[in-house]
């Protein structure tokens, strides 16, 4: 009994402790009420004084409001708006046709912007202001005449969002037009440029572009010359702009004024500059000049640093691409079998560079199975173009004719897989003596070196359409027919250099025993044909060969 006393009265005394601190915790944290503190109000009423339409620096159409307010609305702004034939208008809201105010006597610029309704153009006669609450009634509003031709919706949206760009923001959106070359957008960048000379007639790097879009758009002695006047513009307000010096010596290359490109080349590697197009002209200027050895040196320098990953990689693939043209001689061919390595690398979002250098290895080499392991990891990377197709046949078929055993057999499956029996197959494969053996082998196989396409050309025909002489020089020797009739008119394919006015066609045909002028079409002799086309140099080697 002693015991359950005990812990009665401790659960008494625990309760009452409870109580206590319950008592006292509210007491200690009731909740303060705060009173909302009246706002206090200016003598006077809520106004809009005055009403002046201004023209922004971008050209957009501003309403400039003086007006008096005096407070005790929630979230309060004024409102500019036009009217509009859309009797559903003024269920549109756009935030940014609101502009908060504050008590007082003030000015704010709001924007004028086109309703969104009707799309078609229309014309507004009146400008609008109120005063209120944002979310509540209209308190004060004042009108004015004010007449406002709008175009369509779709039209007002886009040259709007032109006008709200930034000088840099128009400037390398024009530079990358004009790298694009996309005829969709090519000529906005021209407008981009125009627009930012207008805001500031001193932004030196607009000369250049300018000068670049003339060249691409009408590429010739008249773009050429528009791009100097654009650049001597500029370099009248900044002569040691270096990108300016860089161009000027493309465009005098192209002038052939070779010693003042030469100049304005020096001038600018003086006055120091990361543009790789520095090199990548000057080595085509060294080209031009027919300095082998400083051309390529030259080149060599774009693609010396890193990739830069902006604008300046273009100069750096061109000069890859020059320096392939210019390594030719079997001591370069080392360097260029490193370089195409490399810029696959570099590249690694350009799998068909790997398609490049794989047609490389078959041309220079002879080498099948470098051509097939790098036709493979571009295939498996991506590169799904009709010339990696062909590269990997072609490799394929060039490891058939050069080995024995089961796997010729697997070899030649390969090859008619990615690039089954054609015109253009045999035209490849005659281009360089690497593969042009191929062709032997198959001529023991199955192929006809005459065999012809859906548009009926052969490939001698394709080799004299596109004046490769050495090319048809060994289709001819491996028995392609000058005579064979092609194309829907069928004509003799030996006509094709005289209607090309091609004469190394026409000299290559001659030394082969082709009788040109025993050659007709239509009731008309080849000799005939080029009196027709008044080409003498032709008419001559043909007459004078018949002498003969």
């Amino acid at each position: 009994m002693k015991d359950k006393r005990t812990i009665w009265l401790m659960g008494i005394l625990l309760a009452l402790i409870g109580i206590f601190l319950i008592f006292n915790f509210q007491k200690d944290h009731e909740p303060i009420v705060q009173q909302p503190v009246k706002e206090e109000l200016l003598a006077g009423k809520n106004e809009i004084k005055s009403i002046e339409i201004r023209k922004g620096e971008n050209g957009a159409l501003e309403a400039h409001v003086r007006y008096f307010y005096r407070g005790g609305e929630p979230n309060p702004v004024l409102r500019v708006i036009t009217d509009s034939p859309d009797p559903n208008a003024h269920f549109y809201v756009d935030e940014e046709q609101n502009a908060p105010i504050k008590k007082g006597e003030h000015s704010a610029t709001i924007e004028i912007k086109r309703q969104p309704v009707p799309e078609k153009e229309f014309t507004s006669h009146k400008v609008i202001v109120s005063l209120g609450s944002k979310f509540g009634p209209t308190k004060v509003k004042k009108e004015i005449e004010h007449s406002i031709e709008w175009p369509d919706f779709f039209s007002y949206i886009r040259n709007r969002e032109f006008t709200k760009k930034t000088t840099a923001e128009l400037y390398k959106e024009a530079v990358e037009f004009i790298d694009q070359a996309d005829s969709r957008t090519f000529n906005q960048a021209k407008k981009n440029l125009e627009r930012i000379l207008l805001k500031d007639p001193a932004y030196i790097d607009a000369y250049p572009e300018l000068a670049r879009f003339s060249m691409k758009s009408n590429w010739g002695p008249e773009g050429l010359k528009q791009a100097e006047t654009y650049l001597l513009s500029g370099l009248t307000l900044q002569k040691d702009h270096a990108n300016s010096h860089v161009l000027l010596g493309y465009v005098y290359t192209h002038q052939n004024r070779f010693d003042e490109a030469e100049q304005e080349f020096k001038t600018a590697e003086k006055l120091g500059t990361n543009n790789l197009w520095l090199w990548a002209n000057w080595g085509e200027l060294n080209a031009l000049r027919g300095k082998h050895e400083e051309a390529i040196s030259t080149y060599l320098k774009a693609i010396a640093s890193p990739r830069t990953y902006n604008t300046y990689d273009r100069a750096r693939l061109d000069a890859y691409r020059k320096l392939f043209a210019l390594l030719n001689t079997q001591e370069e061919l080392s360097k260029a079998d490193e370089l195409y390595k490399r810029r696959a690398e570099e590249y690694p979002n350009s799998p068909c560079f790997l398609t490049e250098y794989a047609a490389f290895r078959i041309s220079r080499f002879e080498d099948f199975q470098g051509a097939l392991n790098a036709s493979r990891k571009a295939i498996d990377a991506g590169c799904d173009s009709t010339e990696s197709r062909q590269i990997m046949g072609l490799a394929n078929y060039l490891a058939w004719a050069s080995t024995e055993g089961q796997q010729r057999d697997a070899y030649l499956s390969q090859a008619q897989i990615f690039f089954p029996e054609s015109p253009q197959l045999i035209y490849l494969l005659s281009r360089n003596d690497s593969t042009s053996k191929v062709l032997s082998e198959l001529k023991k196989q199955f192929i006809s070196i005459d065999t012809k396409d859906n548009n009926n050309y052969n490939a001698l025909a394709y080799a004299l359409m596109e004046n490769d002489i050495p090319s048809a020089r060994r289709l001819i020797k491996l028995g392609a027919q000058p005579a064979e009739p092609v194309s829907e008119e069928e004509y003799p394919v030996a006509l094709i250099p005289v209607f090309h006015q091609h004469t190394e066609g026409v000299q290559l045909l001659l030394e082969n025993g082709v009788n040109l002028s025993a050659m007709k079409y239509r009731g008309i002799s080849a000799l005939g044909y080029a009196e027709q086309l008044e080409n003498p140099e032709i008419y001559q080697l043909i007459k004078s060969k018949s002498r003969t």
